[in-house]
């Protein structure tokens, strides 16, 4: 991340998560420790080929619980790290939001861009993985992009505030509970998809 200090236990996630293809790193910090810097820093890195290679992955899709914490950090994404892109002299990154606040028109283009290979970063929530009533589920549209299109397949799943999967219990929504089916299938379309609990 350009610009900022990292703490040593950020650095050790960076590096496991850029450096292993495939991993799965685990990230246990203490809220406004940096989380969101780790995938940031993973972001970054596919979009330059990690320093060794001059092709880009696929984009990270990113699982929050919340719109409103979608919404921050949409905000941290979109304004706050792109301007230190740039500052910096490196390619901003496209980052697009798809939850169940966003207008049909808006998901069809995201999907739209997904095919054609511009998105960067896709941050969204569990329940935007499978269909909807009338909707195309972002399932439907990984399996498209390991086919005959532009796009590539998503390189890295992040789930954000992975502890809710125990705090919540019970009370979890459905949506979690299939996160493991869904990392698998995302997996298969490209095995060396990196996951990161966050």
């Amino acid at each position: 991340y350009p610009g900022q200090k990292l703490h040593r236990e950020q650095e050790e996630a960076i590096s496991h998560s850029v450096g292993v293809p495939g991993s799965l790193t685990s990230v246990v910090l203490p809220t406004g420790k940096g989380k969101t810097r780790i995938a940031q820093a993973l972001a970054i890195s596919n979009v330059n080929g990690h320093g060794y290679n001059e092709e880009k992955e696929g984009p990270v899709l990113i699982l929050y619980p919340t719109i409103s914490l979608m919404d921050d950090q949409k905000n941290e994404w979109i304004f706050e790290l792109n301007e230190d892109l740039e500052k910096a002299g490196l390619r901003k990154l496209n980052v697009k939001v798809w939850h169940s606040g966003e207008d049909e028109e808006e998901v069809d283009a995201i999907g739209s861009e997904l095919i054609s290979g511009e998105i960067d970063v896709l941050l969204c929530s569990p329940e935007s993985l499978t269909k909807n009533t009338g909707k195309v589920g972002l399932l439907e549209i990984a399996m498209r992009l390991n086919g005959n299109c532009k796009g590539l397949p998503f390189s890295a799943i992040v789930i954000d505030e992975v502890h809710i999967l125990y705090d919540w219990g019970d009370s979890i929504r459905d949506a979690y509970l299939y996160i493991d089916k869904h990392e698998k299938l995302l997996r298969k379309i490209n095995p060396e998809l990196r996951t990161i609990f966050l």
